[in-house]
């Protein structure tokens, strides 16, 4: 209601010391064995193409998540793509 009448947007922000400073996370990079793909034109490439691209995509993160998530302390989580 308040931002409707004031015609501005109002937020909260805070962080660190109650600044809009940015909170410290860690923050960890995983990579994973690179996916291969066959070069086409891209009036070939077919949704059977991009499907089975993105499956294998999909399967990788999850291996590489269940593989390091007891190293991040996270061991508990369970990754889940909707």
């Amino acid at each position: 209601w308040l931002s409707r009448k004031l015609q501005a947007s109002l937020f909260f922000l805070w962080g660190r010391w109650y600044l809009p400073v940015p909170m410290r996370r860690n923050v960890a990079l995983l990579f994973g064995k690179p996916i291969m793909v066959k070069k086409k034109a891209p009036e070939d490439i077919t949704q059977a193409d991009v499907d089975e691209i993105h499956a294998k995509l999909l399967a990788s993160m999850r291996e590489i998540f269940d593989q390091h998530k007891c190293h991040l302390g996270i061991g508990h989580k369970k990754l889940v793509f909707e």
